[in-house]
């Protein structure tokens, strides 16, 4: 016997609305795989903690990361150790003032560790912003048209995307490094100009695949009939639904941006140094392994804890990739 809608609501019983589950999207779900993801959430919590040492760094950092002139430098001499170790000279003992030692200009190990941080944060960013700026409205534009303009856009695409990066790196540095353009902001601005012209070739691609699959969907054909225009069916109806994997790309640029400004800076054409008091941004830890490979014997620490530094930053970003790429798939 088939029972009524009366029956099933009859009081002491459990009604029709008590069945239904709450309507969950799908950025809220994707944020209940990501936070099950151990490894994903430390490095988001990790990317978290240097964000804010970043910000409070002149708070954190025990001294001045700018050098000591004059009869200072002179009283302390070379690579005073780490604090935990001792040595015959006196002025090259360990102190507990400065946990990591000094390097070979009296320059506190660990407070230039500390103002590293930015360096690597905006380097790894700022970049970033660009790139996807670039590369989706490539990838959105030519995948949308079609045509003789996305044969163009693609081929002109494939052209950046064959450009070997480190090379390309290397002789931009090399050319404007010394020029005014070169030296604003210790040479960050050239960087992310360099890191940003090569980069969004791979976004572009990616969104283009996207955007031709998307274009075909029944929701872009109805856009279509109702007649709204195409500007709003990009940035409305096709751009969101392209998020998921371009939040994912954007994990993965920033530890390639933190590892190109390293490794420039290891081959001494990357930030420039300025130890100025009033500089945000005096020193990078690809700045302290190009000092610290020369010293390796006299002080270790400032070429391992800035290696750990950025090995350590690398991997979270990766781990935090990850774990996006697994929580945005629908499938899962």
């Amino acid at each position: 016997m088939a029972t009524t809608s009366s029956e099933m609501s009859r009081p002491g019983q459990p009604g029709v609305e008590e069945f239904q589950r709450p309507v969950r999207s799908l950025w809220s779900d994707a944020w209940g795989r990501l936070r099950r993801n151990k490894l994903a959430m430390i490095g988001l919590f990790y990317i978290f903690f240097l964000s804010l040492v970043a910000i409070a760094a002149p708070v954190l950092a025990p001294h001045s990361p700018a050098r000591p002139i004059g009869a200072e430098l002179r009283e302390r001499g070379a690579y005073r150790q780490a604090a935990w170790v001792e040595s015959n000279n006196e002025k090259k003992t360990g102190l507990w003032t400065y946990p990591l030692g000094t390097d070979s200009g009296g320059g506190d190990v660990l407070s230039r560790l500390i103002y590293g941080t930015r360096v690597s944060l905006v380097v790894g960013f700022i970049p970033m912003i660009f790139t996807l700026l670039i590369g989706v409205t490539m990838g959105l534009v030519s995948g949308y048209a079609g045509g003789a303009l996305d044969s163009w856009m693609m081929r002109f695409t494939d052209v950046v995307f064959a450009l070997p990066d480190i090379l390309f790196f290397i002789i931009v540095q090399t050319a404007f490094g010394k020029t005014t353009f070169g030296r604003t902001f210790n040479g960050l601005l050239l960087i992310f100009v360099s890191f940003s012209v090569v980069s969004w070739a791979g976004v572009a691609r990616l969104v283009r695949g996207q955007v031709l699959s998307l274009k075909e969907k029944e929701f872009v054909e109805a856009a279509h009939a109702v007649g709204v225009k195409n500007n709003k069916i990009l940035t409305r109806h096709i751009l969101p639904n392209t998020l998921a994997p371009i939040i994912v790309a954007a994990a993965f640029i920033v530890p390639g941006a933190i590892v190109t400004e390293a490794v420039l800076s290891f081959l001494g054409i990357g930030i420039q140094p300025n130890t100025s008091p009033t500089n945000p941004f005096p020193t990078s830890w690809g700045q302290m392994i190009f000092e610290g490979k020369s010293g390796i014997d006299s002080q270790p620490w400032i070429l391992i804890s800035s290696a750990i530094a950025i090995a350590s930053i690398t991997i979270a970003f990766v781990a935090l990739g990850d774990g996006l790429r697994d929580a945005l798939d629908p499938r899962n």
